[in-house]
């Protein structure tokens, strides 16, 4: 608390009543009231205005006052598991409603992006509205759903009064009854494509061909992955040549090809890092998948 209330003291611009204060570290792209903190180093102009939109609705409702008497709540009932399926409720309820009218202004699928590149940047701090604090998956699939009827039947549920639901944790002996689980279970299967092979090199610098390194790639995930129990169906094991219609022959859930880049020195420097391409033809739940995939591969790697 003393923290959040130490950076509402530094200086901020401010943008149609909201006071936005510059960090480049800690909690980041997330509100408090009207102080949005923003990291406006690694968001665009355009991420901008629609982060602004997004926190706007956080302020305009007052969720932040709804947090800090849960917090009270918490406090006071922290032995009761109750509060903190009801904080969770909320918390989500609250994204909802700003993630709602934010996609109406700036188009559902600009903003699933933008909620998918800045998954990473996590707030610690409970009082604030982090932009991607609750589960992404479940946003998301929101966002591309029916939101009035979903969004009436959660807000519905909130309006349940609370000390019902405390009253029945006081008096109902809880027994949790697991489901029968299924004798077969799906396996997830991973199609894996190591760039270039036979006369095509790839890229190739003092000797080592982009061919043999992305085989090298695709042999050590393959070992990683079956190891965790993951069915692995590799479109080539060696160098001999693979007709690309050979390689659409493989079926999988994912598929992950491997290629490797190479750049001239630029002033003293080398270019380094991971490169990460999702398909966008499909523009509804099947690409939202591979983003979210994308992303947890790219966020394990780092």
């Amino acid at each position: 608390m003393l923290q959040l209330f130490r950076h509402t003291k530094e200086n901020f611009d401010e943008i149609n009543g909201l006071k936005i204060v510059a960090k480049s570290s800690g909690f980041t792209n997330c509100s408090f009231f009207n102080y949005v903190f923003i990291d406006n180093e690694n968001i665009s102009d355009a991420e901008l205005q629609v982060l602004l939109k997004h926190e706007a609705v956080h302020a305009k409702q007052f969720h932040s006052a709804d947090k800090m008497l849960l917090m009270l709540a918490k406090a006071i009932l922290w032995f009761n598991p109750i509060i903190y399926l009801y904080d969770k409720a909320l918390e989500q309820a609250h994204e909802y409603e700003a993630d709602e009218a934010t996609s109406k202004s700036f188009g559902t699928e600009q903003y699933a992006s933008l909620l998918l590149k800045l998954a990473i940047a996590k707030s610690e701090m409970p009082l604030v509205h982090n932009f991607v604090k609750s589960p992404i998956k479940a946003r998301i699939k929101m966002l591309f759903n029916s939101k009035s009827k979903n969004m009436k039947k959660l807000m519905y549920l909130l309006a349940l009064p609370v000390g019902l639901g405390l009253l029945w944790g006081f008096t109902v002996d809880v027994v949790e009854v697991l489901p029968k689980s299924n004798n077969k279970e799906k396996v997830f299967t991973i199609v894996l494509d190591a760039g270039h092979v036979g006369k095509q090199n790839g890229a190739e610098v003092d000797g080592f061909k982009e061919k043999d390194i992305s085989l090298q790639f695709s042999e050590k995930v393959r070992l990683l992955a079956e190891a965790n129990g993951i069915n692995v169906v590799a479109t080539r094991s060696n160098d001999k040549e693979v007709s690309l219609a050979d390689r659409l022959k493989a079926e999988g859930d994912f598929l992950i090809s491997f290629h490797v880049n190479s750049e001239p020195i630029k002033g003293g420097k080398s270019s380094n890092g991971i490169e990460m391409y999702t398909p966008t033809s499909d523009r509804k739940l099947n690409w939202i998948r591979s983003s979210i995939m994308t992303f947890n591969l790219y966020h394990n790697l780092k």
